[in-house]
């Protein structure tokens, strides 16, 4: 995990809530953080050190055959079916390769609405990698992620895995001049 350094010497008992959100949105600090940075009273040097937020993920990965039509899978909750043909919605014509099945699995992903601010995706040799949001922490843990009716198929797990919010500390270097 990265680590990112900020170095404050300010008042900031004093500070606008517009100052304190743009030292949080330039070093990932949290709101807890950011209620105890405000309630001090005393002029203090402060260090913050934040590792950043790891979003969660998982896969789906296509066996040599194909799912085949009307077969599904789930992915945070929305249902992708396979067609024969002329593929509409939330649904993606068959194909006959692995590698195929995964480009369309992850581009009609990426440009539906129904997934919209929950999942991206991308595809390599069959295998679709699904990332929660950007920022979600372990509320990208909760996403499902299932084979539905597919046999042709298997996913990493129940749900996408590994999402964390990283951690912040605040080190007094003591009271400023």
């Amino acid at each position: 995990m990265s680590k990112q350094f900020i170095s404050v010497e300010t008042d900031l008992s004093t500070e606008s809530a517009s100052a304190v959100m743009n030292l949080t949105n330039r070093g990932n600090v949290s709101a807890v953080a950011i209620g105890n940075l405000i309630s001090s009273s005393a002029r203090r040097r402060l260090l913050v050190v934040t590792t950043a937020t790891v979003d969660a993920s998982g896969t789906v990965t296509f066996s040599s055959t194909c799912p085949t039509n009307t077969q599904t899978i789930v992915v945070a909750g929305v249902t992708i079916t396979f067609v024969t043909s002329g593929a509409t919605g939330n649904q993606v014509n068959v194909s006959t390769t692995p590698s195929v099945a995964a480009t369309r699995i992850a581009a009609l992903i990426n440009s539906s609405s129904s997934f919209t601010g929950l999942v991206t995706a991308t595809s390599a040799a069959g295998i679709v990698t699904v990332v929660a949001r950007a920022g979600s922490g372990v509320l990208g843990n909760k996403l499902t992620l299932t084979t539905g009716t597919s046999s042709n198929s298997a996913v990493s797990g129940a749900v996408l895995a590994s999402g964390d919010n990283g951690t912040v500390q605040t080190i007094s270097l003591g009271l400023s001049a």
